[in-house]
C-alpha cells in the first residue's frame, strides 16, 4: 500500500509514459532547460507529479503519475500546447536574432566579393587589351 497515492476519496496508482515527437521529427528541442523548466510548472499547475523525464532533441518521455480527477487527454493537450506555444515564441525571437546576424555575415562577404571580383575584372581588362594589341600585331603580320 505504500506505492498508493491517498486522494481525499481516493486511493490510486496511476503512472503514465507519455511519449511525443517534433513536427517531422526536425531537432528542434536544443533549448532543454527550458523546456523542462514549462513542463514541470505545468504539471504542478495541474496537480501531476512527474516521475521521471527525458528531453532529446527530436522527443520527449514523461513518466507521470496523475490522478483520477485529470484526465490523460487534457494532461497531454496542455502540456504539448502550452510548452510548444511558448517554445516557438522563445526561438522565433532566437531565430530572428540569428537570422541578422547571418545577413550582416553575408554582406560583409558579399561586399568583400564585390570588391575582388572588381579588381580580377580590372586585371581581365588589362591583359585582354594586351592580348588583343600583341593577337593585332601578329594578324597584321601575316
Amino acid at each position: 500500500m505504500k506505492n498508493y497515492t491517498r486522494g481525499s476519496h481516493t486511493v490510486y496508482h496511476h503512472r503514465y509514459h507519455l511519449v511525443w515527437i517534433t513536427k517531422y521529427r526536425y531537432r528542434v528541442l536544443s533549448v532543454q532547460i527550458r523546456a523542462r523548466e514549462l513542463l514541470a510548472r505545468i504539471s504542478e499547475e495541474m496537480g501531476v507529479k512527474i516521475i521521471k523525464g527525458v528531453l532529446s532533441k527530436g522527443h520527449i518521455h514523461v513518466f507521470c503519475s496523475i490522478s483520477p480527477h485529470v484526465s490523460v487527454s487534457d494532461y497531454t493537450k496542455k502540456l504539448k500546447g502550452k510548452s510548444s506555444y511558448k517554445l516557438q515564441k522563445e526561438l522565433d525571437t532566437i531565430f530572428r536574432s540569428l537570422i541578422k546576424q547571418l545577413k550582416t555575415a553575408i554582406n560583409k562577404v558579399e561586399k568583400k566579393t564585390s570588391s575582388v571580383v572588381k579588381s580580377n575584372e580590372a586585371i581581365n581588362k588589362k591583359y585582354k587589351i594586351a592580348l588583343s594589341v600583341k593577337g593585332a600585331g601578329r594578324a597584321s603580320s601575316c
